[in-house]
């Protein structure tokens, strides 16, 4: 008898504490006009154009574009490059290595607020003995990140 007393008065304490109060306007009059705050958060929306190939002799680097970012001043969109190294194959079958880096914070490359075009763009640097056209796949990783 003892436990199940306690049990409900356990019970109670627990449904009185988890009341949360709560402020409203109480309309007493027909016609009455009532103004409320209305809320709303709208998530962070961004879209990178990563195209099917990205030719990378270009000594001024390799601009990402973007067809969509709406992001918070406090929010960038990173681009990472999911291996830095990367091994391609000329026609003839030879070796090289293809070294990308970019920004700062390893990324290859940074969207602030409103930019359509990356801030920074992407380097590589090439490292092979035999001349010839060179291919290979690269992986990109697309992250929103806090600037804090």
């Amino acid at each position: 008898m003892r436990k199940k007393l306690i049990g409900m008065m356990m019970a109670c304490v627990l449904l009185i504490g988890s009341v949360m109060p709560v402020s409203a306007t109480e309309v007493r009059v027909d016609g009455q006009s009532v103004d409320v705050q209305v809320e709303h958060d709208n998530k962070s929306s961004f879209c990178i154009n990563i195209p099917e190939s990205i030719y990378l002799d270009d000594s001024t680097g390799y601009y990402f574009t973007a067809s969509l970012m709406n992001i918070t001043s406090s929010e960038r969109v990173c681009v990472y490059a999911n291996e830095k190294t990367i091994s391609m194959h000329n026609e003839a079958g030879d070796p090289g290595t293809l070294y990308l880096y970019g920004a700062d914070n390893g990324a290859v490359a940074n969207f602030e607020t409103g930019q359509m075009q990356s801030n920074t763009p992407m380097y590589s640097s090439f490292d092979a003995v035999s001349a010839g056209h060179y291919t290979g796949t690269a992986t990109f990783v697309i992250r929103l990140e806090s600037k804090n």
